[in-house]
């Protein structure tokens, strides 16, 4: 054991720990295809009948777009250049009330089975396939880096193949995605990390629509016309509470292990990584104010208001107001 903590590799207790993880994944699967309607309609299976509350919906999309290019990508920016990168959270409050009032009251009365009938009634079936098409080439290439970058840091820490790690987490969460719906996305959001932020984990199934050709949204005929991608939603999707808890947990280690916060408050400081009010003009300074809040509004609004994950996931809940106040407990989220 001392030579297993020793060089990282994963001990047995690990193993067990990363198996009941994909273990529970694939019951939460098992378990709505066998409860409820049993994911016999499309209403159910693409939108999970319309009754899942706020506070899930609110927390699978916070997650959906936590991957660990994210959890690793921001913690190694304010690392290496400073904080001046926390202000992008100031752009995504900006955007967020524009976001909810403009974009999503529109997904929500259309009752759109996909984000891309608004293109077609607006545009034509051309314009909807093409993009359509843009977002799910769009999704396989940012799955690719999402998936395999992790899995090069765990493979370099733990030894567990690059391979092994995706192709096992990918079955299990192609599996409990199209067996299970969206209810069993979004509860596994809810419940779970991707274990590419502890342990690398792939994520693979979602259940979405694109191509359809009449403008009026109907769900059984568009899950017919439109083309499945089974690949993004659940593979943003593992996240939530475990993800939480391995982000506190590294913090409070790396606390313990420097001697408080303080003190990490005290070599941020002297290392000048804390810097919180740049405000130049210059557009070629890496952060500033006026580029993290209108890059960041803009950012925030090709992913929470138009972007197909999320949408299917809006639409999930029974109201506007419900909407609402998802997109205010998302935003606490992810401050």
């Amino acid at each position: 054991m001392d030579t297993e903590d020793n060089n990282g590799a994963f001990g047995t207790w690990d193993y067990v720990v990363l198996s009941l993880m994909l273990i529970i994944s694939a019951s939460i699967g098992v378990y709505y295809r066998f409860t409820g309607g049993k994911q016999k309609t499309t209403q159910e299976y693409l939108h999970g009948d319309k009754d899942l509350s706020v506070i899930p919906v609110a927390v699978s999309l916070m997650a959906s777009f936590m991957s660990a290019i994210t959890i690793l990508g921001v913690s190694t920016e304010n690392y290496t250049f400073g904080t001046q990168f926390v202000i992008i959270n100031l752009g995504y409050g900006v955007a967020t009330p524009f976001a909810a009032y403009c974009f999503l009251p529109v997904f929500f009365k259309m009752q759109a089975t996909s984000a891309y009938q608004y293109l077609e009634i607006r545009f034509g079936a051309t314009t909807r396939l093409c993009t359509s098409l843009a977002f799910s080439l769009q999704m396989v290439l940012y799955m690719g880096i999402v998936l395999y970058a992790p899995a090069i840091a765990l493979e370099a820490v733990t030894g567990i193949s690059k391979t092994v790690a995706i192709l096992s987490v990918g079955i299990v969460c192609t599996f409990y995605s199209t067996i299970g719906g969206m209810k069993a996305v979004v509860v596994t959001d809810v419940f779970q990390v991707e274990l590419e932020e502890v342990n690398p984990h792939l994520r693979g199934g979602r259940v979405e629509n694109h191509l359809g050709k009449n403008t009026l949204s109907s769900p059984d005929r568009d899950s017919n016309l439109d083309l499945p991608v089974l690949s993004g939603q659940a593979q943003h999707d593992k996240r939530s509470l475990l993800m939480f808890a391995a982000v506190f947990m590294v913090i409070i280690k790396g606390a313990i292990d420097v001697g408080g916060l303080g003190e990490i408050w005290r070599i941020a400081k002297e290392g000048r990584r804390l810097e919180f009010d740049n405000t130049s003009p210059d557009p070629t300074v890496r952060h500033t104010w006026w580029s993290l809040i209108l890059g960041g509004g803009f950012t925030y609004c090709s992913l929470y208001a138009v972007n197909q994950t999320q949408v299917q996931r809006l639409l999930t809940l029974r109201s506007a107001n419900m909407l609402l106040k998802n997109f205010i407990f998302d935003h606490k989220d992810r401050i």
